[in-house]
């Protein structure tokens, strides 16, 4: 026999979250998120980028971020599709190595500075939230 809807139990919109986070509550915060053709540019982002340009690969960007390479190709590609120009290229003939471009290390800074601002000029709004934030 089929299961009633009207007893199901109702789906939540929201994800649950788990229980270290429900423990450990986070404090209100304001971020930059960057809009560039389709894709919504945000910190993990801009840190995969930092981070290929520290390391010069995907692989081991992905590895320090604890990220699956498949996800970090997947963002890298994301976060590129919305530029005319490309934000890393192959480092010399080695196709496994990269660098940053000029456009790259730019989005990097001027996401970082922006970013810096934002949070100076929001910190009494991240107070406010804060203060009305419930504690458990």
């Amino acid at each position: 026999m089929a299961s009633s809807l009207s007893n199901a139990e109702p789906k939540l919109s929201v994800p649950l979250q788990s229980d270290q986070t429900h423990k450990a509550q986070r404090g209100a915060g304001v971020r930059l998120k960057l809009f560039v053709g389709q894709a919504a540019i945000g910190i993990g982002q801009i840190d995969l980028l930092d981070c290929i340009g520290r390391t010069g690969s995907l692989v081991l960007a992905a590895t320090q971020m604890n990220m699956d390479e498949t996800r970090a190709e997947n963002l890298l590609a994301l976060t590129s599709a919305g530029f005319s120009k490309p934000l890393v290229i192959p480092a010399g003939s080695d196709s496994n190595l990269l660098e940053l471009t000029e456009l790259g290390a730019a989005l990097i800074h001027r996401y970082r500075k922006q970013d810096s601002y934002i949070q100076k000029s929001s910190a009494d709004l991240k107070d406010w939230l804060n203060k009305q934030q419930a504690s458990n």
